[in-house]
């Protein structure tokens, strides 16, 4: 995955690709990474105007974490480990790799709903 992340994978303010204005800026080429293991990228941020509200919530801070979605093509199954009642799965080959904005990890308060959902204004 690290090779589709360095060859300029997309960042994603949500993981659909049907639609262009979902893709917010890219992975810098060549900048993704194992570090301590974490995974560390570079993004450089589109300069429309519709993602400048975007980009101000990562440079505040509100918005620090990103998920990586992956294509599987094949999963290698190999026995369950000591201790383990379930196989490991890997998967040796995965594709189409993409990053996407996330809110800040262990957030227990309010999050964004999908753009389908329903609302009522406050009363």
């Amino acid at each position: 995955m690290i090779p589709t992340l360095n060859a300029g994978a997309p960042f994603l303010k949500v993981h659909e690709t049907g639609t262009l204005d979902a893709v917010i800026g890219s992975v810098v080429p060549g900048s993704a990474r194992i570090e301590q293991g974490r995974g560390v990228a570079q993004v450089r941020i589109s300069e429309r105007a519709d993602v400048e509200p975007i980009w101000r919530d990562i440079q505040a801070g509100h918005i620090r974490a990103v998920s990586i979605g992956y294509q599987v093509h094949r999963f290698d199954v190999s026995k369950p480990e000591a201790g383990r009642d379930s196989p490991t799965r890997s998967a040796p080959r995965p594709s189409r790799a993409q990053a996407k904005a996330l809110m800040p990890p262990r957030w227990s308060g309010p999050r964004p709903r999908p753009s389908s959902a329903r609302t009522t204004p406050a009363r």
